[in-house]
């Protein structure tokens, strides 16, 4: 269960990792906690992202209840950002984000399997940008390189939701992550603190355990 109790508000991305967190969870007891998005996801104009949405999903299961962010996952340009994370109700659920007691978020490589790729935010010459100022992964549609250190692009400027420094302030920060497609993101992650919690495949946790101890 997470430590989920009553009154908890647990704060979910997108991803496909995540979205198969409904097919794992259960819990023995009904709990009275909030499951929340902390990016804008509920838009047409998201292009498919509300396909990997399991917020009222996770709230069933939990007999808890759901708080949805009317937003787009990303927008035109960095003016509009502006003007809508200036409406009350964006604030809001920017606000509630902000205020989870626990994070589920995951990673992904700087490759053609980027959602941002998939679903046309970015081509293939923007990956290969990305590689070049360094960015092995990232977290919420903002990338970072192998310190950990955010790399600065367009795409932070159009994504609607979190940042990489919010994941930090959270309590439960959780990382869910695994593969060999990911070790290298998953690694600059934790070097960044973006996460103080790992779930992980035991190979992976195998892996990332010996490069640790090789680095001391």
């Amino acid at each position: 269960k997470m430590r989920l109790e009553d009154s908890i508000r647990v704060g979910l991305g997108l991803g496909r990792t995540i979205s198969h967190l409904p097919q794992v969870f259960q819990v023995s007891d009904k709990i009275s906690c909030t499951f929340t998005e902390i990016v804008g996801a509920a838009s047409d104009y998201s292009q498919g992202f509300t396909n990997l949405n399991i917020t009222s999903q996770m709230a069933e299961i939990a007999g808890g209840e759901a708080e949805f962010f009317y937003a787009p996952t990303v927008v035109s340009s960095p003016a509009l950002k502006q003007k809508l994370i200036a409406e009350p109700s964006v604030k809001k659920a920017l606000e509630r984000a902000r205020n989870c007691d626990i994070i589920l978020q995951s990673v992904g490589p700087v490759d053609n399997s980027a959602l941002l790729y998939l679903h046309g935010y970015l081509n293939d010459d923007d990956l290969q940008s990305l590689r070049d100022m360094g960015a092995v992964g990232d977290a919420l549609g903002h990338y970072f390189d192998a310190s950990g250190k955010p790399v600065r692009t367009l795409t932070d400027e159009l994504m609607i939701g979190l940042e990489l420094e919010d994941l930090r302030t959270v309590p439960w920060s959780v990382l869910i992550a695994g593969g060999d497609d990911k070790q290298v993101a998953i690694q600059a992650a934790l070097r960044g603190d973006y996460f103080n919690v790992l779930i992980t495949d035991e190979m992976t946790a195998q892996t990332l355990t010996l490069e640790a101890k090789n680095a001391e």
